[in-house]
């Protein structure tokens, strides 16, 4: 069975399963996205949100309301080329009114003609104006709805601002503890050091203080002799 394209995008459109229906940010993207121009971030924000499908919906509701914004000028049209023809048919029958059967029988189904033409351009006026009415309608409604998506873009941009924001100020934090951390490590690593150097100080001493009780024992013995 043949399907017409706009049926398949808007079937498509309405089961979330179109081209780019969902875009899905990753880790890392954050900063890419807010790195662009805000004319190359808006069709990002825009696939977020859902913009470009109610897009789609309110360019089809715009391309019926010319369809049938043109189909009420050509009634029109039609209609004021009828209106001149069915008075000068309805006085033609008038006129011939005393004349042969033949002719009264012709006026008379031209005018029928015109008549039913008349009738049709009328009905086809009404259902043209309903058209237009209905799309006028859904265009309002799909600018409506387009312009909760456009601000729910922007909070999306403002939300997503607000955590790059709040992911760099963590990043400044986590290096600056880290440089903090290496100080300490550096500071600890020279305590250390000089705690060894302060403790072969206190061994030699020790060992000079014995050696030297040592010594003053030898001379006492020695004074003592």
């Amino acid at each position: 069975q043949r399907v017409r394209l706009r049926d398949l995008v808007d079937l498509l459109d309405a089961a979330n399963i179109a081209d780019n229906a969902f875009l899905f940010i990753g880790q890392g993207m954050v900063d890419q996205a807010l790195s662009l121009r805000p004319e190359e971030r808006r069709p990002l924000f825009e696939e977020v949100a859902g913009v470009r499908r109610h897009e789609r919906r309110r360019r089809k509701a715009e391309e019926q309301l010319v369809e049938s914004e043109t189909n009420v000028a050509r009634v029109q049209d039609i209609l004021a080329e009828l209106r001149p023809q069915a008075r000068r048919l309805a006085a033609q029958a008038e006129q011939q009114a005393s004349r042969e059967t033949a002719g009264t029988q012709l006026a008379e189904a031209l005018l029928v003609s015109a008549h039913a033409r008349w009738y049709e351009a009328a009905g086809r006026l009404t259902a043209a104006a309903a058209q237009r009415d209905t799309a006028t309608r859904e265009a309002d409604r799909l600018a409506a709805v387009l312009r909760g998506a456009e601000e729910s873009a922007a909070a999306i941009a403002a939300q997503l601002t607000t955590r790059v924001a709040a992911e760099t100020e963590r990043r400044a934090a986590h290096d600056n503890a880290r440089v903090t951390l290496n100080g300490l490590q550096l500071a600890e690593a020279r305590l250390l050091g000089d705690i060894e150097a302060l403790d072969r100080d206190v061994r030699r001493l020790g060992d000079e203080r014995a050696a030297a009780e040592t010594d003053m024992a030898t001379q006492r013995r020695s004074l003592a002799l």
